[in-house]
């Protein structure tokens, strides 16, 4: 952990560093967690790291109101070197007795929303543009991936990305919607089968 990172931390929340827990695996922040994930910070890995359109599209999803819980932007560096936001607490669904057809339910309304939503000045992106964004990240992480799975897994992970998806998206259509934009292996749960 960065000592100085964890003292901003600890000016700004007041909470101490020994209650902070390192999340370091993010591709472009290194993340601090407090009370798992009430709290949670993000210190730029690169300089060519930008938070503006997070925050941007953070406020714009709370102005909608959509009836879930999300993210709210709690503190901004004036020179945008990090992002404390109030994050979602919660556990896994496998870890709680909800009934999964109200919660998809719940989800999907919002996302419903989510989609016909247009907020103005945001990017838009192609989908080949998307495409090609998400591979050169996939590329970029690799080396990463090679320290964790073995070489027949990382050729079917790149089957899934550059055979298996794209297609698979071009057959299905372009259609602008408000998305999450950051289709990856790192926003991708792998489980055994």
């Amino acid at each position: 952990m960065k000592d100085n990172e964890l003292q901003i931390i600890e000016k700004l929340t007041g909470v101490s560093p020994d209650k902070v827990k390192l999340a370091d695996d993010g591709f472009w922040s290194r993340g601090y967690i407090i009370d798992d994930g009430c709290i949670v910070f993000k210190f730029k890995k690169s300089p060519n790291v930008s938070y503006k359109t997070e925050i941007k599209a953070l406020d714009f999803i709370n102005s909608l109101n959509l009836g879930i819980n999300v993210q709210k932007v709690g503190w901004v560096a004036p020179n945008d070197t990090y992002l404390g936001i109030y994050g979602v607490k919660g556990k896994s669904l496998e870890d709680i007795n909800y009934d999964y057809k109200i919660v998809g339910c719940q989800l999907a309304t919002a996302l419903r929303e989510l989609h016909r939503s247009h907020p103005e000045g945001a990017e838009v992106m192609t989908q080949n543009e998307e495409i090609s964004a998400w591979q050169e990240r996939y590329r970029k992480s690799h080396d990463k991936l090679l320290r964790y799975f073995s070489e027949a897994e990382i050729a079917r992970f790149d089957s899934f990305m550059f055979e298996a998806v794209p297609k698979e998206l071009i057959r299905l259509g372009e259609k602008l919607v408000f998305s999450h934009g950051d289709l990856g292996d790192g926003n991708i749960l792998v489980d055994k089968k």
